[in-house]
């Protein structure tokens, strides 16, 4: 039994195995870093995807603005009233703030409601 532990043990192919791992570990990185550009790749087209619906949609909602900005202008509404489209309504005294201004004078404001005037 004392031979047993005295007896060198001799491993055959060390530097081969340690050329094996070295070529695995590469191997793995490599396949790491393969999978990361990728994604990198797939986040920059879905970033460009994004940017592309937003510049689409802003252009489409400054379009949109300058039609309702034609569709209020005076001339418009006068043709809709006439038209029927539209009536006139005249000032609830509910809707109308009153506030005490300078000298006994009073200065009303308009509530929430939305009226339309006619042109004199």
């Amino acid at each position: 039994m004392n031979s047993r532990k005295h007896q060198k043990v001799v491993v055959t192919g060390g530097p081969f195995l340690g050329l094996v791992a070295l070529v695995v570990v590469a191997l793995g990185l490599g396949i790491v870093n393969i999978y990361f550009t990728n994604e990198q790749n797939r986040i920059g087209n879905q970033i460009r995807k994004v940017e592309k619906e937003i510049m689409e949609l802003t252009d489409k909602n400054h379009d949109l603005k300058n039609q309702i900005a034609s569709l209020e202008t005076r001339q418009v509404l006068e043709q809709k009233m006439h038209a029927g489209l539209i009536r006139l309504q005249p000032i609830a005294e509910h809707s109308v703030r009153r506030v005490g201004g300078i000298g006994g004078q009073t200065v009303a404001s308009l509530g929430p409601t939305l009226l339309l005037q006619a042109a004199r």
